[in-house]
Parts: C-alpha cells; sequence; structure tokens
C-alpha cells in the first residue's frame, strides 16, 4: 500500500486557457509595486544620515566624560533614592 502525498494531487491538475489581457494586469500590478520601493540612492542616504547620528551620539557620549561632576551628582541621587522626597 503506497502512503498518501498531498502532492500527488498535482498531476491531477488539467490546463486551461488563460484570457490574454491576465498577462498584461499582472505586469502591470508588478510594474506598480516595484515603484512603490525606493531607489537605491535614497536608501543609502538614509542610511548614511542615521549612520551619522548615531557617530554624532556615541561622541558626545565618549568626549562629554569630563563632566564628572553632573555624574557624581546623578550617581548620588540615584543611589539615595531621594529624588522624589
Amino acid at each position: 500500500m503506497e502512503q498518501y502525498n498531498p502532492i500527488d494531487h498535482l498531476s491531477q491538475i488539467e490546463k486551461v486557457e488563460v484570457p490574454k489581457a491576465l498577462f498584461k494586469k499582472i505586469q502591470t500590478r508588478i510594474e506598480t509595486y516595484s515603484a512603490e520601493n525606493f531607489s537605491k540612492r535614497f536608501s543609502y542616504s538614509i542610511a548614511a544620515s542615521i549612520a551619522l547620528i548615531l557617530c554624532f551620539n556615541f561622541g558626545l557620549l565618549v568626549f562629554s566624560g569630563k563632566s564628572s561632576g553632573r555624574m557624581a551628582f546623578f550617581k548620588q541621587v540615584n543611589s539615595n533614592n531621594e529624588l522624589y522626597k
């Protein structure tokens, strides 16, 4: 006895006549979807902008370490939990 396999139903599919306008409709729909995507240049500019912003923020964090007086104050407030007293 053979095992049942769902792929066996594919051999029972019959060919049908397709309207000639259907191919044109499919092409039009594909062109519409591809037109909605961003261009490569726009995508690269957004990626570069995000990278620039991240580098700028990282630079601010690294080079602002000289203001240790502020950090000591924040550490003291957070360790004492006197923020809301």
